[in-house]
């Protein structure tokens, strides 16, 4: 009996080391992609971001289109960032959620503070109210444009 019951727990605990590593693996790669060069750093240590605007603009005919813009101030050139809509989403369809996923230079020599404009676009035919910036925890009401 009890060493089945050791059996049972090592079982679970090779079965959540599994479920870790694949999750790590498949979160990390398609989202990543798009920042090919340097090194990942944790976005909330990584710059200040302010001045975040959403626009649903429907003044085309055809799907809406959805611009979402904010600028980020690292303390020294060479940073990347980038807006990543969030898989899954949320349960609130009129939501978006994006991730801001930020890149750092291998080296930083220079101390210069840079500003990067941070940009996501995407043809929509849903009606978003909100897009939620993570980690950051930002909500952006979304201005639409008829």
């Amino acid at each position: 009996m009890r060493l089945g019951l050791i059996a049972c727990n090592l079982l679970v605990v090779l079965l959540v080391c599994a479920v870790k590593a694949h999750s790590q693996d498949t979160s990390a790669a398609p989202q990543g992609a798009a920042l090919k060069t340097k090194r990942p750093v944790k976005a909330q240590s990584a710059g200040r971001c302010s001045g975040w605007q959403a626009v649903l603009d429907r003044r085309l005919s055809g799907p809406a289109t959805l611009r979402v813009t904010g600028e980020c101030v690292f303390p020294a050139p060479g940073y990347k960032a980038e807006l990543v809509r969030r898989v899954p989403q949320g349960i609130n369809p009129y939501i978006l959620i994006l991730d801001r996923q930020v890149r750092a230079p291998m080296k930083t020599t220079a101390r210069a503070k840079m500003t990067l404009e941070v940009r996501y676009e995407k043809s929509t035919n849903t009606s978003y109210q909100t897009v939620n910036i993570q980690p950051d925890g930002i909500d952006i009401p979304v201005n639409d444009i008829h």
